[in-house]
C-alpha cells in the first residue's frame, strides 16, 4: 500500500524530532513529505511526516495551507487526507 505523500509549495515550519530534543526547522518548498503511520509525539493538531529519512511533526493547519496530496487519487480523497 503506498503511504500518503504531500508535495509543499512554499518553505513550512516543521519539528525534527531526534529523541533528544526538539528542533525548529523549515523544510524546502518541493519537498515530498510522507504521512507517518504514528501519531506526533507533540500535542493535538500536529502530523508526523517523514522527510529525507527523519521523522518530523508538521502543523496540520500548516500542511493544508501550504501542501497538496501527491498520492493516488483514491488515497487523497481529492483534497488533503490529514484526519
Amino acid at each position: 500500500m503506498m503511504e500518503t505523500r504531500f508535495r509543499l509549495k512554499a518553505p513550512t515550519l516543521a519539528i525534527l524530532e531526534t529523541g533528544y530534543e526538539d528542533i525548529l526547522v523549515t523544510l524546502p518548498a518541493d519537498a515530498v513529505l510522507e504521512r507517518s503511520v504514528e501519531p506526533s509525539a507533540l500535542s493535538s493538531g500536529w502530523l508526523a511526516v517523514y522527510w529525507e529519512g527523519r521523522q518530523y511533526s508538521v502543523y496540520q493547519e500548516a500542511l493544508a495551507s501550504e501542501g497538496f496530496c501527491v498520492s493516488r487519487q483514491r488515497d487523497c480523497g481529492g483534497r488533503m487526507p490529514i484526519h
